[in-house]
């Protein structure tokens, strides 16, 4: 799980940070 500023925000999703949630096959 890693926080991201997601941006470009499309219609009324909110801004800012928000949790993400990262698949990989690596270990971070």
């Amino acid at each position: 799980m890693r926080w991201s500023d997601l941006k470009p925000t499309r219609g009324n999703e909110q801004s800012g940070l928000r949790p993400v949630l990262v698949i990989s096959h690596d270990v971070f």
